[in-house]
Order: C-alpha cells, then structure tokens, then sequence
C-alpha cells in the first residue's frame, strides 16, 4: 500500500486505494444530515480447506 501524498485529501486516497482494489468508494450525506462513506471491494476466492479468519478475532481450534 502507498503511502499518502502530501496535500491530497483522505477522500482521494481512499478512492484511489478502492480502485487499485479493484473496488469502489463513495460519499454522500443522507436526508437528516451526517455523512455516509460507502467502500466496495471484491472478496478474495476462498481456499478449499481453510476456514475464513472469525470477524471477532478468536483464533482457530485445534484438533
């Protein structure tokens, strides 16, 4: 991943690091106020016989 260039904005370099993933990024601000940042990017092919990493952070049992 690069670095930031000095004097971009954050916004332009999410959007670039999204596009160099090969995804979207995108903001906007909903009826009410606030801000909605929106960041897409395709998930890598799953491995047969590895199970995907726990979103909590528990490591994998083991036998």
């Amino acid at each position: 991943m690069s670095e930031p260039v000095a004097g971009s904005s954050a916004v332009a370099d999410l959007e670039q690091r999204a596009g160099h993933l090969g995804g979207t990024f995108d903001f906007d601000t909903p009826p009410g106020g606030g801000t909605r940042l929106t960041w897409r990017t395709p998930l890598p092919a799953p491995v047969p016989g590895l199970s995907p990493p726990d979103p909590h952070g528990a490591e994998p049992a083991t036998a």
